[in-house]
């Protein structure tokens, strides 16, 4: 009895561990996500405080900001 029993749960364990183990559902990794985004060209404002930054390699981009923490990203 306690042979079949162990059998049983062995099968439940493997049965499962291939069912979550399947790619069908999988969602994109941020660097496939990234990869596929289009960018566009960025302009860069021209007050007084934004030339005090170092101005980016390339206008070709995306701007995210951080409104929370008041911070952005190129």
């Amino acid at each position: 009895m306690k042979k079949k029993i162990v059998m049983m749960l062995f099968m439940l364990v493997v049965v499962c561990s291939t069912g979550a183990c399947g790619s069908r559902g999988s969602t994109p990794t941020a660097e496939e996500s990234i990869n596929q985004e289009e960018f566009k060209e960025i302009k860069w404002p021209t007050s007084e405080i934004v030339q005090l930054l170092p101005q980016p390699k390339s206008n070709i981009g995306k701007m995210i900001w951080k409104l929370r923490v008041r911070f952005m990203y190129i």
